[in-house]
């Protein structure tokens, strides 16, 4: 398992998990990705559009965890 702040990716029968730590990010993750689906189905985004808003979401996990390391970081100089 490996770690990045509030996430971590755990490798079960050669899929990725991503488990988060409470239920707000596992809410906003679901929602996040279900819009995506369904905008998907619903509007016919090709490929390249679900990878965009893909890239555009992993993105805000990134900010997200270097937000969260600093935090952690500057707690732990305290």
């Amino acid at each position: 398992m490996v770690t990045y702040g509030i996430l971590n990716y755990q490798i079960k029968r050669g899929t990725n998990m991503i488990i988060v730590n409470d239920i707000q990010d596992a809410t906003t993750m679901k929602n996040k990705l279900g819009s995506l689906l369904r905008r998907s189905r619903d509007f016919g985004l090709s490929k390249s559009d679900i990878q965009v808003e893909l890239d555009m979401i992993i993105e805000d996990l990134i900010k997200n965890v270097n937000r969260i390391d600093q935090e952690m970081s500057e707690n732990e100089e305290v």
